[in-house]
């Protein structure tokens, strides 16, 4: 459950940026005039895109405290409780009952991030930056949607994976 949630935070910063993204591109290729001043600060790119440091590696690092949680600090003196304790951990729980969800997981995180930390510094900027062709940002944009529908699915599945596994009750009246 605590995997979903940070992944449904990420899903929905992750829409946000997207959104945020897509009205900047429109607005240079339209050719609006407030997008080479810096636009309204609610609507400029980046305001609401998750680009800045620190969303990427905060959220990743909740998700992996997640899934490989820190040994207590008792267990960790002796050597087999602490391997004990490591093989306990929900990675290791959805590399036997799960393997695909637990790769298909890691694979969109693996790559929404790469993509963010590969473009954040030079996003805007190649936005707002008139030699940048059309079609080079076209490709970064669906590179950038691309990594939402992966999110978007692995959320899905995991939810999937929740209501069949530990099912509230028969949902019919």
């Amino acid at each position: 459950m605590e995997l979903f949630t940070v992944l449904d935070e990420w899903c929905s910063v992750a829409q946000e940026s997207n959104q945020a993204v897509e009205y900047a591109l429109d607005a240079r290729l339209t050719g609006s005039p407030w997008f080479y001043r810096g636009g309204p600060p609610q609507m400029a790119p980046d305001h609401r895109m998750r680009l800045h440091r620190g969303f990427i590696e905060r959220i990743t690092g909740d998700a992996d405290r997640v899934l490989r949680p820190m040994v207590p600090w008792l267990r960790r003196w002796r050597g087999s409780q602490r391997r004990a304790e490591a093989r306990r951990t929900l990675r290791s729980m959805m590399m036997i009952y799960c393997p695909e969800i637990l790769h298909a997981y890691e694979t969109a995180v693996a790559e929404r991030s790469r993509w963010v930390l590969e473009h954040r510094g030079e996003f805007v900027e190649s936005l707002r930056d008139p030699h940048v062709s059309e079609a080079e940002l076209q490709v970064m944009l669906e590179q950038l949607d691309q990594s939402l529908r992966d999110l978007l699915s692995v959320r899905e599945d995991i939810a999937r994976l929740i209501r069949d596994t530990y099912p509230l009750g028969s949902g019919s009246d």
